[in-house]
């Protein structure tokens, strides 16, 4: 097997499925791992000429391009198994992106709540049968408002 042929990422997807990965990740990774061998072959790059920076070089394009910061992650976390899954069925010899962080998760809440639907969601958990778990919710709510 070649370690950017069709054949090679079927086996890493039946590999991903297999470990128990969803088929909607599976999936995802295996397209995210086309799109960075898509990057790869523009500069003609060859198996044992892959380094980290590479794997930088593309997040970094990702972000040009406004992808989402958990679509990026999720694609670097996908070619990294890929990368991974390569050096554990000996195509290649070493894998290249120990060494590379993930990025962090975006989990910046987008939602704007208005201040009336605030104080009814306070009005209706104060309003429990259990008051203690209600009193709870409601100091809860009034305090991420």
């Amino acid at each position: 097997m070649d370690w950017k042929d069709e054949e090679t990422i079927s086996s890493f997807y039946k590999s991903l499925l297999k470990c128990g990965r969803e088929v909607a990740t599976a999936e995802s990774y295996c397209r995210d791992v086309k799109g960075f061998l898509k990057y790869l072959q523009e500069f003609k790059y060859q198996v044992h000429a892959i380094e980290p920076l590479l794997l930088l070089s593309y997040q970094e394009q990702l972000w040009e391009k406004k992808i989402k910061t958990n679509t990026i992650r999720r694609a670097i976390i996908g070619i990294k198994q890929y990368f991974r899954y390569l050096n554990e069925v000996n195509i290649i010899s070493s894998y290249p992106f120990e060494e590379i962080p993930l990025p962090q998760r975006d989990e910046n809440i987008k939602i704007k709540i208005e201040h009336v639907d605030i104080l009814k969601l306070i009005s209706e958990a104060s309003s429990q049968s259990y008051k203690t778990k209600g009193c709870r919710d409601a100091a809860l709510i009034s305090l991420l408002s």
